[in-house]
């Protein structure tokens, strides 16, 4: 005689639910993506949010025009309905038109669809400005060998290792 309980039991999971979904796509390969993914790794330490907030971030080794192409890409491959898409780049050398050109073709993508929405943030000169800002408000024009020296100063005050460009372990 069969079993009455014959069919297996099934496992109830938590079903992840994404209020927020973020997507970076960042110029650099190590230093922005470390950045970033040190911010998600917070956010999701966060219990309220650790699955109402989604993100997702690639270092996509290229300038201005080509990561907003690879994202553009990376949405329509993967089917993505819905979310924020971001585009970090450093302002560097890049033409006027070429950086411009970025903020006209957002511009175009978000009067095409009210779901997902392209953003841009650049920094001047380096991803490093980003970090001083974490410290102190700060508007002067610095090379971004200054950057380096006055994060070192800075982590030297918090009792921190010196900050190393592209290191995991450092890029707080």
């Amino acid at each position: 005689m069969a079993s009455e309980n014959w069919k297996k039991q099934r496992k109830i999971e938590s079903i992840r639910i994404f209020s927020k979904k973020y997507y970076i796509f960042c110029e650099g390969t190590k230093t922005e993506p470390n950045y970033f993914q040190g911010m998600k790794q917070q956010i999701e330490r966060k219990g309220m949010y650790r699955n109402s907030v989604f993100i997702n971030i690639e270092g996509v080794g290229e300038g201005t025009v080509r990561i907003l192409e690879h994202a553009e890409k990376y949405i329509r491959t993967n089917k993505i309905s819905e979310g924020e898409v971001w585009i970090i780049y450093d302002k560097d050398d890049f033409s006027e038109d070429s950086f411009n050109s970025v903020a006209d073709r957002i511009e175009q993508l978000n009067q095409e669809s009210t779901k997902i929405k392209y953003n841009a943030a650049w920094s001047n000169q380096c991803i490093e400005y980003w970090f001083i800002l974490h410290f102190d408000y700060y508007i002067a024009n610095n090379d971004r060998s200054f950057y380096i020296e006055y994060l070192n100063k800075k982590f030297k005050e918090l009792g921190l290792s010196p900050y190393i460009k592209n290191d995991k372990e450092t890029n707080y």
